[in-house]
């Protein structure tokens, strides 16, 4: 059937019918939107880890950087780390998340800019999902068509995921994604190992693989294609975007509590990081087979994934391997469909149309809405068939309303017209000059995000300054806010404040919460768990890295 091996295609089975079973196993008790949206944030740290692992890992991840270490060699590996610098940066963004205490990131950009902006961003944040919803699924049934030679097409690959997703998510919302990211992330970490002992046992071992390849081919330097400023220019780009990115409100702010939102944010990614070695392996691997005449030379470099897994894998581990390269996308466009559905209920529907109905109304609707958008953004997959220049055009829309996002955050003098106006040009400019000089609206290229978002923060500077501020008691509510740690919820009312001031003193200070006043509030003690936890996770990025060269050089 479909042309697989009845191991397979019953592994595959099992898996669709398992996730779909764990889903709505968990979804039996959601009854309130304040579960189908948040989870009542309640989640521990392990589950935060699957989360923020699932939803940050995609299928096009192992394909492009596998593809880029068999066009490459080892080098290959920076494609897949070019946000490995900005990780540690996550642990000093979670805490901001979990503080804002809102369902979604238009809630804050209203509450601190007016419902003007509120909107925009609404807008922004469903073309945003709708983009990266598409370019996964996009990508997940590109690369399982070629891994099973054409037994199963893209569209049955798309249509198959979408299903599962939709029940699942439709039923138990943030709840239901966030157990199905846990075990979706165990899955993920198969699909990261899963090739390498096969293709070592053809090879006849490491030292067999290693010698088989050139000193270029195991050297970790940089590689042309990939410098020093382009991977800067990047994470540039993921430090704007993280902070404006739609599900991060939801997916980052639903721990228990702030330690835990700081490890699942940082380290969920960081176990991705991990997991780029083994896909930069793979690559690696087809190198070695192709130059012994094992397996055919692909004509498509981004093919020699799907070239590794049809030539290795017996029967039952293609299955395995099908579905795990499922998992990656699935977990992702549940926790999407979610969001989706939480911005229109919060965003467009209560505050526009009624603001008084029952919270059953509200989570019908809201889970209406996100089948509806997912169904739309299946048809994108036809529109913009490019998955990665979809997928970074899609982060530089996140980093120019990062920019209205993070001054919203630090700067009192920031207003809404400076924050509209730091989206649009930014977005305008990008446009502009794409069509201008490459005369393609949707390819992504460095030099142009680069001026787009000097014109985002040129024009949030300057509309700021030029109009009429924001109302004081917006600012004011917002910091009284950002300063009451979630460890002091709970207290009475009349000892918050007090509550408050002593835990910032004691450790649970923010660092980017009080950036332009650090020369009058900084200390080690206020700020320890920021500053303890960024050199850990600094560490960790060493370790990572070392990891790297102690593979070429063993």
């Amino acid at each position: 059937m479909f042309g697989l091996h009845p191991y397979d295609l019953a592994i595959i089975v099992a898996y669709l019918v398992l996730i779909a079973a764990i889903g709505l196993y968990a979804a039996r008790r959601v009854r309130s939107t304040s579960e189908y949206f948040m989870g009542n944030r309640r989640f521990g740290k392990l589950l935060m880890i699957g989360q923020s692992f699932g939803i940050g890992t995609h299928a096009d991840q192992p394909v492009g950087t596998a593809g880029k270490s068999y066009a490459l060699g080892f080098s290959g590996l920076w494609f897949g780390w070019k946000f490995i610098f900005c990780t540690p940066f996550y642990w000093l963004i979670a805490p901001i998340f979990r503080r804002l205490r809102f369902i979604t990131s238009a809630e804050f950009m209203e509450a601190r800019f007016g419902r003007g902006i509120g909107v925009l961003y609404g807008l922004y944040a469903v073309l945003y999902l709708m983009m990266n919803m598409s370019a996964m699924q996009n990508g997940a049934a590109k690369v399982v068509s070629q891994a099973t030679g054409g037994a199963l097409s893209h569209a049955v690959v798309i249509g198959s995921m979408s299903v599962i997703f939709i029940a699942y998510s439709f039923m138990g919302g943030r709840v239901s994604s966030v157990m199905a990211d846990f075990f979706q992330s165990l899955l993920i970490i198969v699909l990261s190992i899963i090739l390498i002992p096969f293709g070592l046992a053809q090879l006849g071992g490491f030292a067999a693989f290693k010698a088989t390849l050139t000193e270029s081919q195991l050297s970790l330097a940089i590689p042309g294609g990939l410098t020093i400023g382009l991977i800067a220019i990047l994470s540039v780009q993921s430090l704007c975007s993280i902070f404006s990115q739609p599900h991060v409100m939801g997916s980052v702010g639903s721990g228990r509590t702030e330690l835990n939102c700081r490890v699942g944010f940082t380290y969920g990614n960081l176990v991705k990081r991990f997991c780029t070695i083994g896909w930069a392996l793979v690559g690696l691997i087809v190198i070695a087979l192709v130059a012994r005449g094992t397996i055919p030379a692909p004509k498509d470099p981004e093919a020699a994934f799907g070239v590794a897994c049809q030539q290795l894998l017996g029967p039952g581990f293609l299955g395995v391997m099908v579905a795990s390269i499922l998992a990656t996308n699935m977990s992702t466009c549940s926790a999407f469909m979610v969001d989706m559905g939480a911005l229109f209920v919060q965003n467009v529907y209560r505050p526009y149309f009624r603001a008084d109905a029952p919270d059953a109304h509200y989570l019908n609707l809201g889970r209406a809405a996100g089948v509806v958008m997912t169904l739309g953004s299946m048809g994108l997959v036809y529109v913009m068939p490019n998955v990665l220049d979809t997928i970074l055009q899609s982060d530089s829309l996140a980093a120019f309303m990062g920019v209205s996002f993070i001054a919203g955050l630090v700067w009192p003098r920031a207003n809404r017209v400076g924050a509209a106006l730091a989206f649009l040009t930014g977005t305008g400019v990008n446009l502009a000059l794409n069509l201008a000089w490459h005369g393609n609206l949707m390819a992504w290229h460095a030099d142009i995000f680069l001026y787009s978002l000097l014109a985002s923060v040129v024009a949030l500077i300057g509309g700021s300054l030029l109009t009429r501020p924001e109302p004081a008691a917006a600012w004011e509510a917002l910091q009284e806010r950002l300063h009451t740690p979630a460890s002091v919820e709970g207290v009475p009312a009349a000892e918050v404040t007090e509550r408050s001031r002593a835990a910032e003193a004691n450790g649970e200070g923010l660092l980017l919460v009080d950036l332009l006043r650090l020369p009058q509030t900084f200390s080690f003690r206020r700020y320890r768990t920021d500053l303890v936890g960024f050199a850990g996770a600094l560490g960790v990025v060493a370790v990572l890295i070392a990891c790297a060269f102690a593979i070429v050089h063993a």
